[in-house]
């Protein structure tokens, strides 16, 4: 599970599988638009031109078909108006709806997920993995998602059409001058392109003038903001300064004179530059910093560090000589080889590697350019690949071995990150066990979730500001695999990959923590992968086939009802009741401390 948020409104789950990614909105998958069904005989769905195809999942409602009604099915014998379901359309009569499941397609094979590490900028999540192409999803809609591998590339299309040069004017003749130039375009975004092929022209003076001139003309390109025009300094030298711009005007062609304007050597053309073209240099991480895409720990290059040019995050392109806003790259050098798992946009962008904690600062304004690198060891404790979690002002990390947890910012009487050991006093909680995922719920009660390796599930209230933290384990009847955290309304909602078995089966569930914000009794849900009944008054419940064999307990109109065992996704009270909470029940354990006098 990874959190994807746009804003407070606009917050998803997003359920990686193997080679498959599935959306989860307001506690439910993100569906597709719903379409009509027509028929229902047996296992034959008809509802035309539906555009579905053998193997999508779906998602029926409305049809009065009990075996059917508020399930998912994976379809088979598809045509363009019909589809097979698993289970029997008795008891339609008409009407209902089927809605394709939002399923996307990814690289990822299911023994690498727990290396995706992603960074996100408004509708765009960047996903990296040491061993895959970067990829980029985005979002258009809650039902429209995008996953594509990354192009270094700028966007910026340089002229191609058109391109001619003369000499124009009147003046003496001399001995003959060579001139030569490049042209690159630059769009709305800022973004430049790569330089055109080289214009030369040779002239019948001994320089140009303010009366001879060399005459540079192309046919515009559309998406052009302006160009930028460069000039050879010296023949032959291949190396070109800017000399000036030229707009884009609504006439089908641009053009620029040179009046022998001199080349300004410390502004040249953009070079090609993609450091994640091959197998082995794909990156592990990645984190936004001072309007820069910064990645690391590749796996011929664990201790190297690149930056994207300013506010051009898929451009890798340098200058020679190097401008301030060309990417980035450097090396944490150290006495052994410190793979670089995270990077994290603190004050200043902190590396976590496997050997240590790393502040990636600047001298002088502290603004990072390819000239101005000065990374520094800021603590000896590495950090295993768990993502930090950014708490505030602090950074919450697992060790390298994977049995301490620790917290780490910035100290002012020290001048440098340092921070404490949050484990050390429930060391019982991760003897011979270690942390696989985790995420932060801040509202309401500001508590870290963690999932052990052995399937439990661990919380930590954690209270910086008054140096407070505490440990408490949560189990189920299953085993917890993953967890995450989004925004929702006026709470953080935790979501959890939990596996549990039913009918002698493994099944794993996308369950939602409940809130525990409640104004009365008959509103207090306390059970496990449980579901809620409000209506009228009845005794029997149906729809608990994902707890099919288990023994519940139930909150009926406040009242405690226990031993409910499902048969055929139903079971019954033995009183009716209007709001009923069903599920898995726990027990919960409370032990004092002992007072010491």
């Amino acid at each position: 599970l990874i959190p994807f948020e746009f804003n407070v409104e606009q917050t998803y789950a997003l359920l990686f599988g193997h080679q498959t990614l599935n959306i989860i909105k307001d506690g439910a998958p993100v569906l597709e638009a719903s379409q009509s069904i027509s028929n229902i005989s047996g296992s034959v769905v008809t509802s035309t031109a539906h555009g579905y195809s053998n193997g999508d999942i779906v998602y029926l409602s409305g049809t009065g078909a009990a075996e059917l009604d508020n399930k998912f099915s994976s379809i088979y014998s598809v045509t363009s108006d019909t589809f097979q379901v698993t289970g029997d359309g008795s008891g339609w009569v008409s009407g209902g709806a089927v809605a394709k499941l939002v399923v996307i397609a990814t690289p990822y094979d299911q023994n690498d997920l727990a290396k995706i590490k992603y960074t996100q900028s408004a509708d765009v999540m960047t996903l990296t993995h040491p061993s895959y192409e970067l990829q980029e999803l985005s979002r258009t809609s809650h039902s429209d998602w995008t996953l594509s591998a990354i192009d270094f590339q700028t966007t910026a299309i340089a002229p191609s059409a058109g391109l001619s040069i003369s000499e124009e004017g009147g003046g003496s003749s001399g001995s003959r001058k060579t001139y030569r130039y490049k042209i690159t375009t630059v769009n709305d975004d800022g973004s430049e392109s790569q330089p055109s092929v080289i214009l030369g022209l040779t002239t019948g003076s001994n320089s140009l003038s303010t009366t001879r001139y060399a005459l540079l003309s192309w046919t515009k390109v559309d998406e052009a903001k302006y160009y930028n025009i460069y000039k050879e300094n010296s023949l032959n030298s291949n190396i070109f300064g800017f000399i000036g711009e030229a707009e884009n005007s609504d006439d089908p062609d641009a053009s620029f004179s040179d009046y022998n304007f001199a080349p300004d050597m410390s502004v040249t053309p953009p070079e090609f530059y993609n450091p994640f073209e091959d197998v082995g240099e794909y990156p592990g991480c990645a984190t936004y910093h001072q309007q820069r895409l910064f990645f690391g720990g590749s796996l011929l290059f664990p201790q190297q560090v690149n930056g994207t040019r300013t506010a051009n995050y898929k451009n890798m392109d340098t200058s020679r000589p190097t401008r301030a806003d060309d990417s980035i790259e450097f090396t944490i050098a150290a006495q052994r080889v410190n793979e670089i798992r995270h990077l994290v946009s603190m004050d200043k962008l902190i590396a976590f590697t496997s050997g240590g904690t790393w502040k990636i600062d600047a001298d002088q304004d502290g603004v990072l350019t390819p000239s101005n690198i000065n990374p520094r060891r800021q603590g000896g404790y590495g950090c295993a690949h768990l993502e930090p979690l950014l708490i505030g002002e602090t950074a919450i990390y697992l060790q390298e071995k994977g049995s301490r947890v620790r917290d780490i910012g910035y100290k002012f009487e020290s001048d440098s990150y340092a921070g404490t050991d949050l484990s050390i006093m429930a060391e019982h909680l991760f003897t011979n066990n270690t942390i696989v995922d985790w995420c932060y719920a801040e509202e309401p009660y500001g508590l870290i979730w963690a999932v052990r390796d052995d399937g439990l599930l661990l919380s930590l209230a954690y209270l910086r500001d008054h140096q407070v933290w505490g440990w408490t384990r949560h189990d189920t009847d299953g085993l917890f695999e993953s967890v995450t955290s989004i925004s929702e309304g006026d709470e953080d909602a935790v979501y959890a990959v939990v596996k549990r078995t039913i009918g002698g089966q493994t099944k794993r569930y996308v369950e939602r923590l409940h809130s525990r914000r409640f104004d009365s009794i008959e509103q207090a849900f306390f059970v496990d992968s449980g579901l809620t009944y409000e209506g009228p008054s009845t005794s029997t419940l149906s729809g608990l086939d994902h707890l099919e064999g288990k023994t519940l307990v139930a909150l009926a109109d406040g009242n405690h009802v226990p031993d409910l065992l499902v048969t055929n996704g139903r079971i019954t009270l033995p009183n009716a009741a209007s709001v009923i909470h069903i599920g898995l029940p726990y027990e919960c354990d409370l032990e004092k401390l002992v007072v010491d006098f």
